[in-house]
């Protein structure tokens, strides 16, 4: 079960060397978005923040996760629920959808809630 060989060898580690097809999955055309992503905003210098979360934060598989990448944030929506966000000071906010690779101006919110833009099913919010 769960995708493995009877030797143990899960679908990208075949001997089989079968994972071709692996490359034409939605998913896996969505990691150049990623890329560009993770690149632009230097992910080398990225320091984990769980402060940034006053309420909302999820658990487990939808468990939001934050970033502090110089002076930005960047915060992972594993779903479309809502998070309240603490910050000093919140001048722009973006959305970058990870299917597309597109960005979307957000509204600055007044009670600093945000959740993905409608219909998204995950985003990251980029706070500058």
């Amino acid at each position: 079960g769960g995708g493995f060989d009877e030797q143990g060898n899960g679908p990208l580690f075949s001997p089989s060397n079968n994972w071709k097809h692996l490359l034409q999955l939605e998913g896996a055309g969505q990691l150049v978005h990623l890329r560009k992503l993770l690149e632009e905003n230097q992910w080398w210098s990225w320091k984990p923040d769980v402060d940034i979360f006053a309420k909302g934060k999820g658990k487990g598989e939808l468990e939001k996760l934050a970033v502090k990448a110089g002076r930005k944030y960047l915060v992972y929506f594993p779903d479309n629920f809502e998070c309240k966000i603490s910050v000093d000071k919140i001048i722009k906010i973006t959305w970058f959808d990870t299917k597309t690779g597109t960005t979307q101006s957000g509204q600055v919110s007044t009670n600093s809630t945000y959740s993905p833009p409608e219909g998204w099913e995950d985003g990251v919010l980029i706070i500058e």
